[in-house]
């Protein structure tokens, strides 16, 4: 087998494929298509991390763990994970990814004003989020195009989001200008007739709010007191 050491991550070698682990204390011949050695396993499951781990991985998941060296093909890569932690795939449970810090709202005056960096800032999104182990992550209050721009991001981490449903003069919409508005909170209800008369009211009904959302991939919904 031929080994190729692994970059260094801040000292964690972060395993970006989530999936049930099986231990083997045995020294098995494997198919795999990526073997990482001497590594120290670190993962809920266990009382105390696995020194001097191997992991062999087939068809994108973890498919053993051996305290032991795993035999595989003589062509198989090799990641030596020597002085480096490996693992699971961390999850950030509550990012907004419509908003860019220093910024505000992603179509908002700011966000226009300073374009470049506002470009520069979704180039590396993705990458900062990989770059320290996380692999999926939870934005409670998305825009479905944000949704889509940062899925269509490559590398990214897996997004999951929830529906946002605000009262259209409430929080935090009140607090927001009127550019961002519509792109960040799409899913606002109108109590009474809408500020503009391009706006359809009846797509801003409670009933109306929860379908699209439901229609749009969110799996949970965020209300606003």
């Amino acid at each position: 087998m031929k080994t190729r050491p692994a970059k260094p991550l801040g000292g964690i070698l972060m395993a970006i494929i989530s999936v049930s682990v099986t231990a083997v204390g045995v020294r098995d011949v494997v198919a795999a298509d990526l073997i990482i050695q001497n590594a120290t396993l670190i993962s809920p499951e266990r009382s105390a991390p696995l020194r001097h781990a191997t992991v062999s991985i087939r068809d994108g998941k973890i498919e053993k763990v051996s305290a032991r060296p795993i035999i595989t093909n003589r062509d198989t890569p090799v990641v030596d994970g020597s002085g480096l932690f490996l693992v699971p795939g961390l999850m950030d449970s509550h990012l907004h990814t419509a908003v860019i810090p220093g910024l505000g709202f992603q179509g908002g005056r700011r966000s226009k004003r300073f374009a470049k960096m506002t470009a520069l800032y979704e180039q590396q999104f993705g990458r900062s989020l990989l770059y320290f182990g996380v692999t999926q992550f939870l934005d409670p209050a998305a825009h479905p195009a944000t949704v889509k721009r940062v899925r269509r991001r490559e590398p990214s981490p897996d997004m999951h989001f929830c529906g946002a449903a605000a009262l259209a003069r409430g929080y935090p919409a009140r607090f927001m200008d009127v550019d961002a508005l519509a792109y960040s909170l799409p899913y606002r209800v109108y109590e009474s007739e809408p500020e503009r008369e391009d706006i359809d009211r009846a797509q801003h009904t409670p009933e109306a709010v929860v379908e699209r959302m439901r229609a749009g991939g969110a799996i949970c919904l965020k209300l606003f007191f």
